[in-house]
């Protein structure tokens, strides 16, 4: 493999955001020479080896390596499958925290530590539980050490000064605000939801608009199913925020917002077959569920668990393999061609004691 450090600088120095000015600013040389690394005409002193590499956020080595990128790409795919079960979360924290040590800025590891150590806040292996404080009161285990959703901020917000894409960026500053609303720092998540890019959603309408004929409806159908998708996705992060010291009526009122929201959904669809929406749909059915059995209301939870069960079964059947051809008067257009299951079962982690209990008498529990 050819050795082409100029590239790995200029490669480097523009991912960080500086010009070649910058660079020469805070190394006191001038920028003719870095202009001359960059084109291989001369390579850096020694001495400036290590101050170079500290500015380009990485490692004396990685100055020296065309295989960064692949290195940094499978750490990301290796994230990515198990961020998608929520109980191997905590397997992907070390190869994370270690591949941001060595690629400090690289916004996409840092986007998925966050993700990973908010996801391990939001359910942790004893969520559910039951216990006493030091007072001898009752106590239900409801999330993480306060720490993981610390770290999670922290490598959200370094991800948000990192980001250079207005997609990504989008992306984070959902994350983050959620985040922010969830450690109960208002002010902050305020200011960051204002950063949200109005166009955000406007994505799939915009193609609507420039497509003629049936290639416009299957168009107006797919921004219809985004809109949705990010309708729940929004339900969702805001009952994040809900907290077990919060009043009973505010948590109903989150609770019915779901239910109400996954109704909505389902109407839409009448034939059942909710595609990808099944997975979101299972999950707005699921709060509530846990919502009002953390309130010992067994009968509203029931209601949503006998759904919530039928959705993520249909979820794994939508994920099976070959395409998927939505049947729904709405939607009959669009057909996906490669459809994924994404795993989710809640029932297996995340109740009480009681209710699960609860569920085996009732012969609900699958």
């Amino acid at each position: 493999m050819t050795l082409n450090m100029g590239e790995r600088i200029r490669e480097l120095r523009r991912e960080r955001g500086f010009t070649q000015d910058e660079v020469a600013r805070r190394l006191n040389i001038s920028s003719q020479a870095v202009s001359k690394w960059e084109n291989a005409a001369s390579y850096p002193d020694l001495e400036l080896i290590p101050p170079l590499a500290e500015l380009l956020g990485v490692s004396i080595d990685a100055l020296f390596r065309e295989d960064d990128k692949e290195e940094t790409q499978i750490i990301c795919e290796r994230a990515d499958a198990l961020l998608l079960d929520p109980a191997h979360v905590r397997e992907g924290l070390p190869l994370l925290r270690e591949a941001v040590i060595r690629h400090p800025f690289h916004t996409g590891l840092l986007r998925r530590l966050g993700t990973a150590l908010f996801v391990a806040y939001q359910t942790p292996e004893d969520l559910g539980k039951t216990g006493t404080n030091e007072n001898g009161e009752e106590t239900v285990v409801t999330h993480g050490e306060p720490w993981l959703l610390r770290e999670a901020i922290a490598a959200y917000e370094r991800a948000l000064n990192s980001a250079k894409e207005q997609d990504e960026r989008d992306d984070i500053v959902k994350s983050l605000t959620a985040a922010y609303a969830l450690a109960g720092q208002r002010e902050d998540a305020r200011r960051m939801a204002e950063q949200q890019s109005r166009m955000a959603f406007s994505r799939e309408i915009m193609l609507a608009d420039i497509e003629e004929g049936a290639k416009r409806e299957e168009a107006s159908a797919n921004a219809l199913i985004n809109l949705l998708v990010q309708t729940a996705a929004l339900v969702l992060k805001s009952i994040g925020c809900v907290r077990r010291e919060d009043e009973d009526e505010l948590r109903r009122i989150h609770a019915d917002r779901c239910v109400s929201t996954a109704r909505f959904i389902e109407s839409l669809f009448p034939d059942g077959r909710c595609g990808r929406l099944h997975f979101f749909i299972a999950q707005l059915y699921y709060y509530p569920t846990a919502l009002y059995s953390a309130l010992d209301d067994f009968e509203k939870a029931d209601a949503c668990f006998v759904p919530m069960w039928r959705h993520e079964k249909a979820n794994r059947v939508y994920g099976e393999g070959g395409s998927y051809r939505y049947t729904s008067p709405l939607f009959s257009k669009i057909t996906e061609k490669e459809p994924r299951y994404v795993k989710y079962e809640p029932t297996k982690q995340f109740f009480t004691d009681e209710y699960k209990a609860h569920l085996r008498e009732a012969g609900l529990q699958p």
